[in-house]
């Protein structure tokens, strides 16, 4: 049994996605080992949401925190948001970072022991996650109820996405940025233009369009 630094809420008191169960992974350089981060993200120590709020108590409390994936199963939650915080990197004793390839095969293995509940998260290095671990939705080989998009952000890459299946992600500063083929993220939107999240009423799991969205449209977050 493969415990990792996995913090879980079981009823996620996080306003954006709503009532499900969130899981939080530390922020931080993985080639470093100071977190589980691809090193090259740019919005590490810079402008990343995770490392704000509510969120990075979160993030820093999973550091001491070791769960194993199948305890997911225990939690009453038909959603399951993975990686509220954090990514899918370790060191790989070389300097660089790797795909924690043990944690990725609890994921997949936990999804389809659980096809009734949906998963859904992010990877700010998707080449490097279809590198190490072979999955992509072109090759048919992601179950059905896990849902990964790439944080993408250029446009080299995220074509390289659409090419291996994936749906993208990006953060944009403007409304006049998002590009033809992306749809906003209604509640970020929202907030962009001063809401309160109380203000809100839409949620990740009733909005869906992250992964329900027209065919070939993807996500485009506005920065607040």
């Amino acid at each position: 049994m493969v415990f990792y630094p996995l913090h879980v809420v079981p009823s996620s008191v996080n306003q954006k996605v709503g009532p499900c169960a969130t899981t939080y992974r530390p922020v931080g350089d993985s080639a470093k080992g100071e977190g589980t981060c691809p090193s090259d993200c740019p919005h590490l120590d810079v402008d990343c949401y995770a490392q704000e709020g509510r969120s990075n108590l979160w993030q820093m409390r999973s550091v001491g925190m070791h769960h194993v994936v199948a305890d997911l199963a225990k939690r009453d939650a038909r959603f399951i948001r993975l990686q509220t915080t954090g990514d899918f990197y370790k060191p790989d004793g070389l300097g660089g970072y790797t795909t924690d390839l043990e944690y990725v095969d609890d994921v997949i293995a936990f999804c389809k022991a659980n096809p009734h509940r949906f998963v859904w998260t992010y990877t700010h290095d998707i080449r490097r996650f279809v590198a190490d671990t072979g999955l992509s939705y072109i090759a048919g080989n992601i179950p059905p109820n896990f849902f990964l998009l790439a944080s993408t952000e250029d446009d080299e890459t995220k074509a390289w996405a659409h090419a291996h299946g994936f749906r993208t992600a990006r953060v944009i500063k403007t409304e006049p940025e998002r590009a033809s083929d992306e749809i906003f993220c209604p509640y970020d939107r929202a907030l962009h233009h001063g809401k309160t999240g109380k203000e809100i009423s839409v949620r990740c799991v009733t909005c869906q369009l992250c992964w329900k969205a027209p065919e070939g449209k993807h996500i485009a977050f506005l920065q607040h």
